[in-house]
């Protein structure tokens, strides 16, 4: 997880402020899987899945709290499935990403301080839709597109919850600014991810890199880029 996130959770109060101690713990997991994405880029698929196996046998401790767990699953998920992506096993792949976005769900329904961690979805459709570019399902890559753009235009949630409203954009909004505090290097930012007419410029222009079109009725799909 992202400074940025644990200054954003650390700052929504004492629940907040709590976890992020607690999970100092238990970090060294998540730099674990992290740690194979740089395997990964190289295609040194064996080392990588050898980290995550790692990564698994570190999870399996009975004594990481709930919420933490589920903060750990989704990078395992997100990882996991750019690790199948690379192998060609693209229903794996896009399987890894659906658990990784059901991990972050199930991370604010335990703890109502974890909203932030929400902020990770847009980034998981776009990988959905890279797998399913790869997958030439223009459909399903479109949908997920069009999803994330929903998310990032704050008309649809980037999260349900089984109780009470979605998490969208401007419910992570009107928490940062009521939390905001001036100088702070990771609140400032974290302002491009608050402010729609800097967000949606922003994830425009990692879209365009990843999805070109030769016409508007013609959808082209070069290879995937390196990650």
């Amino acid at each position: 997880m992202a400074d940025l996130f644990l200054e954003f959770i650390a700052h929504t109060g004492e629940s907040g402020s709590a976890w992020v101690q607690q999970y100092q713990r238990y970090c060294h997991i998540l730099r674990l899987i992290n740690g194979a994405m740089s395997p990964l880029r190289s295609q040194q698929l064996k080392a990588a899945d050898q980290i995550l196996q790692r990564a698994a046998r570190a999870m399996e401790d009975a004594d990481i709290p709930d919420s933490i767990r589920a903060v750990l699953e989704q990078g395992f998920h997100k990882v996991s499935g750019l690790c199948y992506y690379r192998k060609g096993d693209l229903a794996n792949a896009s399987q890894e990403m659906r658990l990784a976005h059901c991990a972050v769900a199930r991370a604010i329904e335990i703890g109502e301080f974890l909203i932030p961690f929400a902020l990770q979805c847009p980034d998981l459709c776009l990988n959905q839709a890279r797998v399913a570019r790869n997958q030439r399902n223009w459909d399903e890559m479109h949908t997920h597109i069009g999803r994330m753009h929903a998310m990032l235009a704050d008309k649809i949630p980037l999260c349900e919850r089984s109780r009470g409203p979605g998490v969208y954009y401007s419910t992570l909004r009107d928490i940062f600014l009521s939390i905001r505090t001036p100088g702070n290097a990771a609140f400032d930012e974290l302002c491009i991810l608050m402010e729609e007419d800097r967000r949606l410029p922003f994830y425009d222009r990692i879209i365009r890199s990843f999805f070109r079109f030769e016409s508007a009725a013609i959808d082209y799909a070069p290879e995937l880029p390196d990650l």
